[in-house]
């Protein structure tokens, strides 16, 4: 018989001598692999004895003042001990009191594994609630040509070549205005600086998770670690809504209005820039602005003095304003003036002006006349990365990492997270037992160990455009990978692995007019209908270019536009990145990865040379599952308790000199009896 001691916030709890308490041991389940996070659990009960009302606060007295009593809704940090030797590490949580003729009996209480902690901790938080973030940048064509040529290997943030609407294509004999064509040349055309959005590394993401929460802390085995490049160099596309960037709070933008610059008819009255200065505002007796509106929705004018105070703010509206002399009271002497249009969007005017009458003594000038032209509100705003994030809870966006590369987690003595590739866990340094000697007869059990008769892995969202269109052609869903046995018709139900990500097929660009590829890979974020669309969050690569120049092409950047909203002007870009689903742009030796759960061919090199797939990491063990000879061998066992307080789930039994991996290990901690799940341990040829 095995002593248990359960201690609760270091307090020790007593137990009833009788109580039967079993913990089940499993890091990942052949019938339900998808779990991620899944931890032991057991519900028992332990005496309503003096100590333990004490620990627990008398929890069935609900007069006691809450910040006195037993907080029953979380869950609160617990061990156990074998022998007085260290068993498990957890969390205990308080299910609720039994009374026997109104008196305290029992509490029941639930013991949970430690890595309960990401779930409890994070809860229902989503990436927008995250504080951290790179800072704010004002959003704007000067912003986005900088994220063009920013450095992946050095940069947490980028601007990728992903449009949200509008189509790219490369013609060197083409310069039609107004287009997407890329190729640099004579007419206003090219990618529209507004198009583009911002991207993050995700190891910052796991980064900003961690400053967050100082209660998960991962090691750097697979995150954090720079020289893992599957995972350092991948990117999140940081999109919020569908179609254009759009200011997520109710914060207005203000824009100063611009007056050409140089004097009017009057030496006494000149514009410089937004600003009116008149030499003395006393010989004003007339003067207002007009603003002739075009189209864009709601505004207001603000007017501010030379030391920027405000002193006049006209009422929101949706059309003509005109303010002048009589809507605020003018200061004395020299003076400055400056209008801002408030708006959430951009506001178009065909005209602003500004007119005065201008009267010194003996001498009357009415026509002090400046007028912008058309006019356009600025549509620059501060990005904040929190904001735009795309909608995903933080547990289920790692759960979905988790998924995307096999991963499987635990907490280490240190309290630390380590997080590693389902292959690597259990071939990094298993103990080989051979228990033999412990198995019991009595009862035992082979049974199959495939529930299913396929495995299909697959992105939740594939519905961009271009990948569409490969699912038309194809008859398959782009990177989608299905696993099964073609030579037998198995039994079962169809197994799905999903990663709820976006997951885009890139178009490199072929220059029309000369036939010949370019060295520019785009991204379009629309449906099959060329509509905008909000895609799940968007993973991929922004991959560097050669360095020899030669291999390096310029783009067209679109940077204002004119009242039509057409473009106005234009600048070239050499971009230092290009969005791909493999991290270099050819495969070379020890880098054949692609982030494809099937073998898909290269939108890059167009070959199928990129063998290295997401499906890889499950490759082994799902080869194992559907191996003929797999089996389940469930039987029992008294280990050693030097055994049982060692055992780890990547270990290997070894029964009669048969090798096998634990499935699930269930131990009842009174009798010290287990029951184990077996596999068979197969060397997979891959």
């Amino acid at each position: 018989m095995l002593e248990i001691q359960l201690y609760i916030q270091n307090e020790r709890v007593d137990t009833f001598s009788d109580e039967s308490v079993t913990l089940t041991d499993s890091i990942q389940n052949v019938r339900d692999f998808e779990k991620i996070f899944t931890s032991f659990s057991q519900s028992f009960n332990l005496p309503a004895s003096k100590t333990n009302n004490k620990i627990l606060k008398h929890y069935y007295n609900f007069n006691i003042e809450a910040n006195y009593a037993f907080d029953a809704r979380i869950k609160t940090p617990a061990y156990i001990d074998l022998n007085s030797m260290p068993f498990r590490r957890g969390y205990i949580k308080l299910e609720g009191v039994d009374l026997k003729d109104n008196v305290p009996y029992s509490y029941r209480v639930t013991f949970f594994g430690d890595i309960v902690i990401l779930k409890d901790t994070l809860g229902e938080k989503k990436l927008s609630d995250l504080t951290g973030f790179p800072q704010d940048v004002l959003y704007n064509e000067n912003y986005v040509i900088s994220g063009l040529y920013q450095n992946p290997n050095t940069s947490d943030t980028l601007v990728p070549l992903i449009t949200h609407s509008q189509r790219l294509y490369y013609d060197s004999g083409s310069s039609v205005h107004n287009s997407g064509n890329l190729a640099p040349g004579g007419n206003k055309h090219g990618v529209r600086w507004d198009e583009l959005k911002p991207a993050i590394r995700v190891n910052k993401i796991i980064e900003v998770i961690e400053a967050n929460f100082p209660e998960i802390e991962f090691t750097n085995d697979f995150f954090k670690n720079t020289d893992n490049p599957k995972f350092y160099n991948l990117f999140m596309w940081v999109c919020r809504k569908s179609g254009k960037i759009e200011s997520l709070t109710p914060t207005d933008i203000e824009t100063l209005v611009i007056f050409p610059t140089g004097a009017s008819q009057n030496n006494n009255i000149e514009s410089y820039g937004g600003e009116i200065y008149l030499n003395d505002w006393d010989y004003i007796t007339k003067w207002e602005y007009t603003f002739t509106y075009a189209s864009g929705g709601n505004y207001r004018v603000d007017i501010y003095d030379v030391d920027f105070q405000l002193i006049f703010s006209s009422p929101t509206v949706s059309g003509n304003l005109t303010i002048d002399e009589n809507d605020l009271n003018l200061p004395s002497g020299e003076n400055y003036l400056y209008a801002f249009v408030v708006a959430q969007n951009q506001i178009n005017f065909t005209n602003v002006r500004f007119q005065g009458t201008y009267e010194e003594p003996y001498v009357v000038y009415d026509n002090l006349i400046l007028n912008t032209g058309s006019f356009s509100t600025s549509t620059d705003f501060v990005f904040n990365f929190a904001r735009q994030m795309p909608d995903i809870t933080i547990v289920n966006f790692l759960s979905g990492l988790f998924r995307t590369f096999n991963l499987t987690a635990f907490v280490q003595d240190d309290g630390k997270i380590k997080v590693q590739p389902l292959d690597e866990y259990y071939n990094d340094n298993p103990t080989y037992r051979d228990i033999t000697e412990y198995v019991g007869i009595e009862k035992s059990s082979v049974n199959a160990a495939l529930p299913y008769r396929e495995v299909k892995f697959e992105f939740e969202d594939t519905k961009s455009f271009l990948a569409n269109k490969y699912g038309e052609i194809n008859n398959k869903l782009w990177s989608l990978s299905r696993y099964n046995d073609n030579k037998n018709n198995l039994n079962g139900s169809v197994y799905k692995v999903t990663a709820p990500f976006g997951h885009f097929l890139y178009e490199r660009l072929t220059d029309e007019q000369t036939q010949n590829l370019t060295n520019i890979q785009w991204g379009w974020s629309v449906d099959k209908s060329q509509n905008a669309i909000l895609p799940k969050p968007l993973l991929f690569y922004p991959v560097r270019p050669a360095e020899n120049s030669s291999d390096i092409d310029q783009i067209m950047v679109v940077t204002s536009f004119d009242s039509n909203n057409e473009a106005a002007s234009t600048t070239t870009v050499i971009p230092s990145h290009v969005p791909m689903n493999h991290y270099a742009r050819t495969p070379i030796e020890g880098n054949y990865f692609q982030l494809n759960f099937f073998q898909e061919i290269s939108e890059w090199t167009g070959q199928n040379n990129f063998t290295e797939t997401l499906f890889s990491a499950y490759r082994k063990y799902i080869l194992s599952i559907f191996n003929p000879k797999q089996r389940i061998t469930t039987l029992e066992v008294m280990l050693p308790l030097a055994v049982l307080l060692q055992i780890e789930m990547k270990d290997r039994i070894i029964i009669a000199g048969n090798n096998y991996k634990i499935n699930k290990l269930t131990t009842n901690l009174q009798t010290g009896k287990s029951q184990l799940e077996l596999i068979n341990d197969y060397t997979i040829e891959t």
